[in-house]
């Protein structure tokens, strides 16, 4: 598994118990659902947020969109955006873009998750690149990223 050694590091810390999977390369988390025969609500996705000063990581179901409407009543702020892939490409400098991991606090990110997460047993997740995903329950995907929890997908 060629997953960032920090993220491996973090979910061995918080004893996480997970299953490294490989296969072909696929860009969008759509893609990834199908190549693991998995329905695109237990697949996430992690997207990366701007207001005027900061950036969030919002993790939400494959098959979902982001409802920015919402997202700006979460974060209070009057202007919200999906950051571009060169605002964030140092933020996640060990991995592909687009293949970030759902732990915003690997990488001092507040982290928001959709409340849809909660609906399903177990998440699967890239893993830094578009060849690798982590399979893991619910339970502990909760326990390793104490995400904050809102209806933010539409």
């Amino acid at each position: 598994m060629s997953v960032p050694k920090n993220l491996k590091k973090f979910l061995d810390k918080n004893h996480a118990s997970y299953q490294p999977l490989t296969h072909e390369r696929v860009i969008t988390t759509s893609e990834v659902a199908e190549v693991h025969h998995t329905p695109g609500r237990e697949v996430i996705k992690s997207v990366v947020i701007k207001d005027n000063e900061n950036y969030y990581l919002f993790i939400l179901p494959s098959s979902k969109e982001v409802d920015f409407s919402r997202i700006r009543k979460i974060l209070n702020s009057k202007s919200v955006d999906l950051a571009s892939e060169e605002d964030f490409k140092e933020i996640f400098s060990d991995c592909e873009l687009g293949a970030m991991p759902p732990f915003g606090e690997l990488y001092g990110l507040k982290t928001y998750a959709d409340e849809m997460l909660k609906e399903d047993a177990n998440v699967l997740f890239n893993a830094g690149t578009h060849e690798d995903t982590v399979k893991m329950s619910f339970e502990d995907f909760n326990k390793c990223g104490h995400p904050i929890y809102a209806n933010f997908a539409a």
